[in-house]
């Protein structure tokens, strides 16, 4: 299924927590799937509370961030997160955008729509171009980023010595 395809409007949404019965949904599926398995569902209204607070109160050793869940009638699909500004870190394996599909949801076009209704808010904070990085054997994400226009600059190696891309989206003027 295409983007284009699919009936129902994504909305980006600032963490709440009016969305942590479907988050939570969410966070088992990913456990099932041995994702995020640090992330304890008791916490949950804590790790949401703080999401939210990522743009405004960032914690030492870190980017001003602005985190935002994607929903289709009001069920959470996945999160999109964008970093303000780029580190050295950020710059050498993270990047300005990062995203996730909830395991149910995915294939079915919701990684474009995340990544394409977070790039006007990259206009908004002045930003002319963002980057981007999966690992290699991530074709999906591959796909997604080149689909939005990213350029292949080159290939890295990630924090856990895998290989990945780097990529750059030039954004058009606001």
């Amino acid at each position: 299924m295409t983007p284009t395809d699919m009936p129902s409007a994504l909305t980006l949404v600032t963490p709440s927590q009016d969305l942590l019965v479907t988050y939570r949904a969410a966070l088992a599926e990913s456990h099932a799937a041995g994702e995020h398995l640090e992330l304890h569902p008791d916490l949950l209204p804590e790790y949401v509370r703080r999401l939210a607070e990522r743009g405004t109160h960032v914690p030492e050793g870190r980017v001003p961030e602005s985190v935002y869940w994607g929903v289709v009638d009001g069920e959470y699909v996945g999160r999109v997160s964008l970093r303000h500004h780029l580190t050295p870190a950020l710059d050498a394996w993270g990047g300005h955008v990062g995203y996730e599909v909830r395991p149910s949801r995915r294939g079915q076009g919701y990684g474009h729509r995340l990544l394409a209704a977070v790039l006007p808010h990259a206009r908004t904070l002045g930003l002319t171009r963002v980057l981007l990085q999966c690992d290699d054997a991530n074709a999906a994400s591959a796909r997604i980023i080149e689909a939005a226009g990213g350029v292949l600059e080159c290939h890295v190696t990630n924090p856990h010595g895998e290989p990945g891309r780097r990529y750059w989206i030039e954004l058009d003027p606001a």
